[in-house]
């Protein structure tokens, strides 16, 4: 019959491992970094700002919105579907870790656009 044989080896950890401590024990000097504090007018967001200039650059305003409006309407309809139709939180639906995710989320929206624009278009005249 088979006979199993192991080698067991004792594992040696050490929990109380410091990694200063360790540094200093290599002669190795240990420093802390300091960030500089951000005024407190820095750090809010002036849309203001923003819509001026996105006014005054026309160009950029528009490849934002070419690059991001239909990115965020496929997204939401995305989210919409795998909460929809298989119950999926929003924390599992950003967890997802498909590379092509994005490119996806962006071609949902702009199908939408495309196809609004188009029915849009024909419906007008």
């Amino acid at each position: 019959m088979y006979a199993r044989t192991e080698t067991i080896e004792e594992e040696n950890l050490d929990w109380e491992m410091n990694p200063a401590t360790m540094l200093r024990k290599m002669d190795v000097k240990v420093t802390e970094a300091v960030m500089p504090s951000m005024s407190q007018e820095k750090k809010k967001f002036n849309l203001k700002k923003l819509t001026h200039f996105l006014n005054a650059n026309p160009e950029l305003s528009l490849l934002f919105s070419i690059v991001s409006l239909p990115y965020t309407v496929g997204f939401f309809i995305s989210y919409f579907l795998f909460y929809y139709y298989g119950g999926m939180s929003i924390e599992s639906f950003l967890n997802i870790e498909k590379g092509s995710i994005h490119i996806e989320f962006w071609s949902i929206g702009a199908y939408i656009f495309i196809t609004a624009g188009v029915i849009w278009a024909a419906l007008v005249p």
